[in-house]
């Protein structure tokens, strides 16, 4: 049972649950969050307690005898803080489940149904929740590919780390629409973003939205909001995470509804293509995703130009990989 949520934004404060989940279900073991503990995962339909096991206290997940065969409750969140070492305990116990276990399909088609269900909570402006910006209007064709691209931004000045590069994703966008483009498809591209925030705070680099001309369609950036953000906002981009038939992700923000696509492995994929997820930000694995380097051109004009991509699937008929 979870008895602590985080105190982050949606991304991290649900990617907690959601591994306690993934866990259970490897495990076989059931899964539940104490009522009143559930933090923003109040709006995807968790499994609550039994409130008749509220008050008691039997083991401590990762910090008692590992439970194999052994019945019990297992606490996680009750002896460390969000950031402490539980949580990493948590994180390297699911990296480290194999292939079949982690996130299998059952889990991933229930943590899609949660996301979908999650846009008619009655606490949210579901109207919103439920916008749809894809299959809308004449551009709509056969061979239509919608691609979503996910890129953190506004919250990283003030957390002090460092974000990716526009220039990764306008290479990364290049590769993309040229490849699909030989393939006769027809790339429809709506990024995900913040309208406030900068790339590199040191250096006062602010997003460059003009360098993604005539790679992207549409744009929808959140403007700053006060805490934990407009949930409605963040399930309506969750569910074109999901509805995707590409989607690019660039942090926790999108890695943890990615979790909830159907075709989430290479061999899962319909034609090689519809259900590919790039991983941007850092891979399921924990694996790099991507090197940078930067040319000299003279006269003090540097670019980056040299992105190399090492998560795309072995799909050969893509060809973006290089």
């Amino acid at each position: 049972r979870m008895t602590c949520p985080r105190g982050d934004r949606l991304g991290s404060n649900v990617q907690r649950p959601l591994s306690l989940l993934t866990y259970a279900a490897c495990k076989n073991y059931s899964f539940c969050i104490v009522q009143g503990k559930e933090g923003l995962a109040r709006y995807f339909s968790f499994p609550t307690c039994n409130p008749k096991y509220n008050q008691d206290h039997f083991y401590s997940l990762f910090h008692d005898p590992v439970i194999e065969n052994q019945f019990g409750i297992y606490d996680f969140g009750t002896s460390f803080g969000a950031r402490g070492r539980e949580e990493k305990e948590l994180i390297h116990a699911v990296g480290g489940m194999s292939g079949d276990c982690l996130y299998p399909l059952s889990v991933r088609e229930r943590w899609s149904w949660m996301i979908h269900k999650a846009a008619s909570h009655p606490e949210i402006n579901n109207t919103l929740a439920n916008q749809n910006f894809f299959w809308q209007g004449e551009r709509v064709q056969d061979n239509t590919i919608f691609v979503a691209v996910h890129i953190r931004r506004g919250d990283l000045v003030s957390a002090g780390q460092r974000c990716i590069w526009d220039e990764v994703y306008v290479q990364l966008l290049q590769k993309l629409r040229g490849a699909l483009e030989q393939l006769g498809k027809r790339p429809v591209v709506h990024i995900f973003s913040e309208d406030y925030g900068m790339v590199d705070g040191a250096h006062k680099i602010f997003a460059n939205w003009t360098l993604y001309n005539g790679l992207v369609d549409e744009f929808h950036l959140a403007p700053r909001q006060k805490g934990d953000g407009d949930p409605a906002m963040h399930i309506r981009d969750w569910r074109h995470f999901l509805m995707a038939d590409i989607l690019v992700t660039g942090g926790t923000f999108s890695r943890v509804p990615a979790y909830g696509r159907r075709s989430w492995r290479a061999d899962e994929m319909e034609d090689g293509i519809k259900g590919l997820t790039i991983w941007v930000g850092r891979s399921p694995y924990g694996l790099p995703c991507f090197t940078y380097g930067w040319t000299d051109y003279g006269n003090g004009v540097w670019k980056m130009d040299k992105v190399t991509f090492y998560n795309m699937p072995s799909i050969s008929i893509l060809n973006i990989t290089n």
